[in-house]
């Protein structure tokens, strides 16, 4: 005779299917209004959103430890965690899917966003070894943002050549209209910027640049990539602009967009058009240490031309007076702020002497 479980029995285990089947449909919910509302740029929207779902999906693995969507619930609530920026407590759920024994698919999201949250903390190394798996994915969106991913730690680690690579290959498999797509095409946009060793070739960054805009991106992208935008444009300033926006886009080609050789042709562009420039020498200095290959002759030119120099004689670990003077000018030529007015004074003015100085003008 077959043995049947009594009908209470059964009516229980089914209800408790039901209640954390629902519970998992409305974290999947919330987990899918929050990439809406990233879409939108509605940041602070999209990580309310995320908080509940991570609350719903935490919700669900500790009331309904048996059931079949605990992995499920799991990996939604580390996603849903790393995009509120709680990468730590992220982590745990992650790993009890990656060491558990759910299927592929939920293995290969956890580890993308182990992966994500490794970048975010700049580990390149942790961020790959995760990726080896989600790269050989037999689902091609999880494969693209896993080359992204690793892409973006080629970037990390300075290997620009495999990160253009691995970004090409992403792009050419996510979809266009997608923030991931966007995002991709950007990071490239920045590598090819990185790797510009002339101002045609980073004219050519400039119409990629426009051609991205133009497509409308979403609106997290479209800041990025209006935010580069501006940077390059005052990077490409004409041979015929000051001495002032000459240097300030050779420091922006090497500061922000991280180009040193088209940052040291830039400074070396200021002799040409501005030799006389209280900062040419400045620039000599910054175009040498940029330059390997002409370091030596650069400061040659440097020690005949400029002989008196601060910039010369700060070089030689000479004391030089002027020189705080010329970084002074520079500032004020850029717009900054000067050093602390207090500071110049206490150079002349001798320190402070505590005690009573003169007679009280009122009693105590």
């Amino acid at each position: 005779m077959s043995r049947r479980l009594p009908p209470l029995v059964l009516a229980l285990a089914a209800t408790g299917a039901c209640v954390s089947s629902n519970a998992m449909w409305s974290a999947r919910q919330l987990a899918n209004e929050a990439r809406a509302l990233e879409a939108e740029g509605r940041a602070g929207d999209a990580a309310a959103a995320w908080a509940r779902a991570a609350v719903k999906a935490e919700s669900v693995a500790a009331r309904h430890p048996g059931s079949p969507l605990v992995d499920g619930a799991l990996t939604l609530q580390g996603e849903a965690l790393a995009r509120i920026g709680s990468c730590g407590m992220a982590e745990a759920p992650l790993r009890r899917v990656l060491e558990g024994g759910s299927d592929g698919t939920l293995r290969e999201r956890a580890a993308l966003v182990l992966a994500e949250c490794a970048l975010d903390t700049g580990d390149p190394a942790a961020a790959e070894h995760a990726l080896a798996g989600p790269l050989e994915s037999r689902d091609r969106g999880r494969r693209s943002r896993a080359a992204y991913l690793a892409g973006r730690a080629a970037v990390l680690r300075g290997d620009l050549a495999a990160a253009l690579e691995l970004l090409s290959r992403s792009v050419a498999r996510l979809a266009p209209a997608s923030v991931e797509g966007q995002r991709a095409r950007l990071l490239l946009v920045r590598v090819a910027a990185s790797r510009a060793e002339s101002l045609d070739e980073l004219g050519a960054v400039a119409r990629r640049l426009t051609a991205l805009l133009e497509s409308r991106p979403a609106a997290p992208v479209s800041a990025e990539a209006l935010a580069l935008q501006g940077t390059v444009r005052r990077v490409l300033v004409p041979d015929s602009s000051g001495d002032v926006a000459q240097f300030r886009a050779a420091e922006l080609a090497r500061d922000s967009l991280g180009s040193a050789p088209l940052a040291g042709r830039l400074f070396l562009r200021m002799l040409t058009f501005a030799p006389s420039s209280l900062f040419a020498p400045k620039a000599l200095v910054a175009a040498a240490g940029l330059l390997p290959e002409s370091h030596d002759s650069l400061l040659a030119v440097l020690a005949s031309a400029y002989p008196t120099s601060p910039y010369t004689l700060a070089l030689r670990g000479e004391a030089s007076p002027a020189y705080a003077a010329a970084e002074d000018s520079l500032a004020r030529a850029f717009g900054l702020a000067l050093r602390s007015p207090a500071l110049a004074v206490s150079v002349t003015v001798r320190a402070p002497v505590p005690g009573r100085r003169g007679p009280m003008l009122d009693a105590p």
